[in-house]
């Protein structure tokens, strides 16, 4: 009797597994594998036989074979932007212009920002004098590629042809910003940008954006005189200074680089920086009044600054004006005792007492001056009054005193006395547009027109630079004196 293994273990079962399952599973696997490759033409890297023929025909000039098989690649893939842009081309150089076109707008409607379509579009329309039709491809070409110079250049031609002057003027300004060296847009912004200053001369943007045109283009002298023109129309306007400051110091203007640093000194009255610089250029430039005043101003607004003593009494000595040049170098002294060159000024100071006793009494004279001037400016008239008689007793021969005297004089309703006070100003000082301005004002406010018209006119005759700033203000009154008939308007021949 045949007897069966107990074995509950199996191991038979482990060793050759289940054939009817492995077989199932394999047959299955190859199902799925010839399905793949069946399927694999869905997926697969389209066939480019078409595209490499007419890619090799266009490279050899034939373009006709290159426009056929493009078609035919666009036919395998038409949603292909760059086939589509390739067959453009094709029938560009073939001379089939309509249906290049039509394809450069198939290829910017798949492919918004396509720049190379829109190239051709615009320079196609531009030619063709669709000016509105080329400005549409080229507002697209910057909005593409907002940094390109030579796109706001198309543009802005296109929009000068439609006679959009203010778009057309932005983008040739752009284009030069981004590019100074395009000279062809030059001559554009000049006749747009005299166009509209010829139609309103009171334009303060038009004359900015010409000075800065002629400043890319390298025209200085242009620049300047638009600048100039700008601050006179918008004085509050803190870029058109700094724009004419630039200007004329590359010019080496003095005088304008003199007017330029007062106006931006509006803005920030008690800027020392600003107040040096224009002490360093009245002094290169030989100003010796205007280098003498921004000092003064220097000493009041920072009284422990030993140098601006120091060198105001220096500029007085070259003057020979010795009397000055004690005053300052004993303020010097006063501040800077200690300092390297003490000893030497100390020196020259008792060389000065003793030649001239009087000397000292006069210093006090001066301080008394000084201390006029911080009580007007604080409002205290009576005391600045009181201060600078005194003053006077001691210190006749000062202009900047009989000016101030003045000044306090109108202030307590004394107008009359100040008259005389400013006269005494101008005597000592007669190339003062300040001094003549304010004899000028006080003449006005007592009805003297015909005596304040010369002083009105001497401020521009001894200032005509406008160096002190008055001449602004000295033509309005002018201007007001012809209009109500107090100043005759002078003949043509005359």
């Amino acid at each position: 009797m045949i007897r069966y293994s107990q074995n509950k273990s199996k191991p038979w079962k482990k060793q050759i597994g289940n054939p009817r399952r492995t077989n199932l599973q394999h047959a299955c696997f190859c199902c799925l594998f010839l399905l793949f490759i069946l399927l694999g033409g869905v997926t697969a890297a389209p066939d480019k036989k078409h595209e490499l023929k007419a890619d090799k025909a266009y490279a050899e000039g034939d373009f006709k074979k290159a426009v056929k098989e493009y078609k035919k690649a666009v036919k395998e893939e038409p949603k292909n932007v760059e086939l589509r842009f390739k067959l453009a081309q094709a029938f560009l150089k073939k001379g089939e212009v309509d249906e290049a076109m039509a394809e450069f707008i198939r290829v910017t409607n798949m492919a918004p920002d396509h720049e190379g379509a829109y190239q051709h579009l615009g320079d196609f329309f531009s030619v063709k004098k669709q000016p509105d039709k080329a400005a549409k491809a080229y507002e697209n070409l910057v909005r593409i590629k907002p940094d390109s110079a030579q796109y706001h250049f198309q543009l802005a031609k296109e929009l000068d042809k439609l006679y959009q002057t203010d778009k057309a003027l932005l983008h040739f300004y752009r284009t030069i910003l981004l590019n100074p060296d395009v000279e062809d847009a030059y001559p554009y912004l000049f006749k747009l940008l005299r166009q509209k200053i010829v139609q309103n001369p009171q334009d303060p943007d038009a004359h900015m954006v010409l000075g800065r045109v002629y400043k890319l283009h390298g025209d200085m002298g242009e620049a300047r005189a638009q600048f100039a023109v700008l601050v006179q129309l918008q004085p509050q306007a803190r870029d058109g200074w700094e724009e004419l400051l630039e200007v004329c110091t590359t010019l080496q203007d003095c005088q304008c680089e003199t007017t330029a640093l007062r106006g931006l000194l509006e803005f920030q009255p008690k800027n020392l920086a600003m107040i040096d610089r224009i002490v360093e250029v009245s002094r290169r430039c030989e100003m010796w009044d205007q280098a003498k005043e921004y000092l003064q101003l220097k000493t009041e607004l920072a009284p422990g600054d030993a140098t601006a003593y120091a060198d105001l009494g220096r500029l007085y000595q070259r003057e020979n004006n010795r009397i000055q040049t004690y005053f300052y170098f004993q303020k010097y002294l006063q501040n800077c005792s200690g300092c390297p060159d003490s000893d030497e000024i100390r020196h020259w100071c008792r060389n000065e007492e003793l030649a001239s006793p009087e000397i000292a009494a006069q210093y006090e004279g001066f301080l008394q001056f000084e201390a006029g001037v911080d009580a007007f400016r604080n409002g205290n008239f009576s005391t600045a009054l009181s201060l600078l008689e005194q003053s006077k007793s001691q210190y006749f021969s000062f202009a900047p005193l009989h000016f101030y005297l003045g000044q306090t004089l109108e202030e307590l309703d004394r107008r009359g006395e100040a008259l005389f006070a400013y006269k005494e100003a101008i005597k000592l000082q007669p190339d003062n547009a300040e001094y003549w301005f304010f004899l000028g004002k006080a003449l006005d406010a007592l009805q003297m027109y015909s005596d304040a018209v010369v002083c009105f006119g001497k401020v521009t005759e001894v200032d005509p630079a406008d160096t002190y700033g008055y001449g602004e203000r000295t033509q309005n009154i002018l201007q007001s004196y012809t209009e109500k008939g107090i100043m005759k308007k002078k003949k043509i021949l005359e």
